[in-house]
């Protein structure tokens, strides 16, 4: 394993080149990545207005869930282990993916459609958190110039300038 894009539902999700691995979230965008989080325990109605949303995610190839596997094509999300590296801090299902991605030893991660901005803004500080610890580690993660995650309000791009 060494290269996997995390595919959000913001501008820049369809760069996600076809070559490598994608993983994404199952209730929007497209459909055709190789993996798959819903990591909300509610999923079962937190789309209830979709009555086919469990059809869908029986179409996916693997579905991650939180401490159960509903369905055929689905595992167990690692919880325990990403608690155990990265503590509870975990704001966001990019987030959940890009612990695993950390987790799992992958020596490359790019972030397609992740924003940072809007109704995502409190999320940010857990993806740039995660991102930082990734490269800490040696890791290349690398995040689309139209995402507002690593960029600063100061118009020089840093403070004092």
């Amino acid at each position: 394993m060494s290269r996997v894009g995390i595919v959000g539902l913001g501008p820049g999700a369809i760069s996600a080149p076809d070559s490598i691995e994608t993983w994404s979230i199952p209730w929007g965008g497209a459909l055709t990545h190789d993996v798959y989080f819903e990591i909300h325990k509610d999923w079962r109605t937190i789309l209830n207005e979709d009555s086919n949303y469990q059809d869908r995610l029986e179409c996916l190839p693997l579905v991650y869930f939180i401490g159960e596997k509903p369905i055929a094509n689905s595992d167990i999300y690692p919880l325990d282990e990403v608690t155990e590296m990265f503590g509870c801090y975990l704001e966001s299902s990019i987030a959940y993916m890009l612990a695993k991605a950390i987790l799992d030893g992958y020596k490359e991660i790019e972030l397609y459609g992740i924003s940072g901005d809007d109704k995502y803004t409190m999320q940010r500080p857990n993806l740039e958190y995660l991102i930082g610890f990734g490269r800490g580690k040696g890791l290349k993660i690398s995040v689309q110039s139209e995402s507002k995650l690593l960029t600063s309000e100061f118009e020089s791009g840093r403070y004092g300038n």
